[in-house]
């Protein structure tokens, strides 16, 4: 399939970035400015979204091959995969499909687990009808961006305007039906992860956060991202690049 990419800089750490649901690899371009000189930074569309032809299968093992084969092909011998939103999940499924190649995992603003409302959009019918009067619309995402924002700033609908959202639904669906890795699996990935939350970000984010560190990654410190909601990228960039735009070395970590 084809998988569009993007680079940003040329140092020798290779950083993955892999945007969330309703987005493309667009969704990082406030960190292009602040890429380190010792970084390359590679902006993914996700199979299925932007300029990348849809996965083989609507799955997540299916959507996160491609990444996995693309971070394997990288000049380095280890990567950084950055997911936020639901990257966060594709990027887990690609750094367990090639974890000799995984650096860090970092998650930014993970919904690890989908919220039990998304599978409402699951069902068959009228599915399709909840997801189109909600983000299928100009009206109906006004709508659920207003129902949402409370104290998170940016608008948290505006790509689902140039999705295609058949694919955006099959990409849902395939979250939302995927099962959880392998426990063990998960485990070995225990001290490569970090993860960092929005302050005003969503209550289901902090509670799968919290149940993932707790059952899988103990080693790992939740940083918080001050002033931000559910998106930082938009909201806090400068406080995400020196959060997570480094290569790893226990003196820069510390500083962080």
């Amino acid at each position: 399939m084809t998988l569009f990419a993007t680079t940003r800089g040329s140092g020798a750490h290779h950083f993955v970035a892999l945007h969330g649901w309703g987005a493309d690899h667009r969704a990082f371009a406030p960190l292009l400015r602040r890429v380190p000189a010792d970084v390359t930074l590679h902006l993914i569309d996700q199979p299925g979204c932007g300029a990348s032809a849809p996965p083989v299968a609507w799955t997540t093992e299916a959507i996160a091959a491609p990444i996995a084969e693309y971070v394997a092909a990288l000049p380095a011998e280890r990567v950084t995969i950055v997911g936020a939103c639901s990257g966060a999940v594709v990027g887990l499924f690609a750094a367990l499909a090639a974890p000799d190649r995984v650096e860090r995992l970092v998650l930014l603003d993970p919904f690890l687990e989908p919220p039990w409302y998304f599978s409402l959009f699951t069902w068959p019918v009228v599915g399709w009808l909840f997801y189109r009067s909600s983000f299928g619309n100009r009206f109906g995402r006004r709508l659920t961006n207003a129902a949402v924002k409370q104290d998170r700033k940016g608008d948290m609908t505006n790509g689902f305007a140039l999705v295609r959202h058949d694919h955006a639904l099959s990409y849902l669906t395939a979250l939302i039906r995927s099962p959880l890795p392998d426990a063990d699996a998960m485990r070995r990935l225990d001290g490569r992860v970090d993860i960092a939350v929005g302050e005003n970000t969503f209550g289901v984010v902090l509670r799968s956060v919290r149940r993932f560190v707790e059952l899988y990654w103990p080693s790992t410190d939740v940083a918080t991202i001050e002033g931000a909601g559910h998106l930082p990228l938009l909201e806090a960039p400068r406080a995400v690049a020196d959060r997570i735009l480094w290569p790893t070395n226990h003196t820069r970590r510390r500083a962080s």
